[in-house]
């Protein structure tokens, strides 16, 4: 959440769901090791709300040490800065930076330009740029507000540091990157035209994969299952289709 926001906000993406499914397979090839070794099976007890708590450490120990509660920080961090979402030219276009050692922010300062504020005795260690991050932040935006948002990213990757612009869907299902990499891939739907989508988040070298086809229409597969999978006749599937079975 941003410090100034009134209510907590919620994310696009559900944390909590995904770290636990990592946290189940880990314990599952750890009770896979334990019976390779032993010939012995366990069983395994794991908890959504524990896993997400796990990923907390930081803020229970800001609690427990230092006897203060963490606060919203927004895009920033509390251990790096600048790090954060900057605003560029354009409508609604950002570029997220994230500046991590001091070579890095040397790197940094050089692609600014090396304007007068980085020789600043505030900005002279990572621990006072953190420390006074609102300001950084300010001025770090005056410059990617002047320049396009891939223009900024191009320019700091350049330099060895982390960026990346803030996509919609049409810049993302057209990203170079992800187009070299193959994960765009393009299906002709019957009813919605060509399509691009994204593929396999996954490479392997024996079995490498691919998109076979669009997405099932409503009903497309009616018969494979009824038939193939199930073993019904054509006159007990012509007999539940007439009595509302599959509506």
């Amino acid at each position: 959440n941003h410090p100034d926001a009134t209510k907590p906000v919620g994310s696009e993406l559900f944390y909590p769901d995904y770290y636990a499914g990592i946290q189940g397979a880990c314990a599952v090839l750890a009770a896979l090791d334990y019976r390779s070794r032993t010939g012995k099976g366990q069983y395994i007890d794991s908890a959504q709300a524990e896993a997400a708590a796990a990923l907390l450490g930081p803020y229970y120990l800001e609690s427990a040490v230092n006897r203060r509660d963490p606060k919203p920080v927004g895009n920033g961090s509390t251990n790096t800065s600048p790090q954060g979402c900057y605003r560029c030219a354009g409508e609604d276009s950002w570029c997220v930076i994230a500046v991590y050692s001091e070579e890095e922010w040397l790197s940094f300062c050089r692609v600014l330009g090396d304007p007068p504020w980085t020789k600043d005795p505030m900005f002279s260690t990572a621990l006072n740029r953190v420390r006074h991050r609102q300001v950084l932040d300010r001025l770090v935006e005056e410059w990617t507000i002047r320049h396009d948002a891939y223009e900024v990213m191009e320019r700091v990757q350049k330099a060895g540091i982390a960026a990346g612009v803030v996509q919609d869907a049409a810049q993302l299902s057209n990203d170079p990157h992800l187009k070299a990499r193959g994960f765009i891939v393009e299906t002709e739907h019957p009813e919605m035209g060509r399509l691009l989508h994204g593929g396999l988040p996954m490479k392997f070298s024996a079995t490498p994969g691919a998109v076979r086809s669009h997405a099932p229409l409503l009903g497309q597969d009616n018969r494979y299952v009824f038939q193939e999978l199930l073993g019904l006749d054509e006159e007990e599937i012509r007999r539940l289709e007439k009595s509302g079975v599959f509506d």
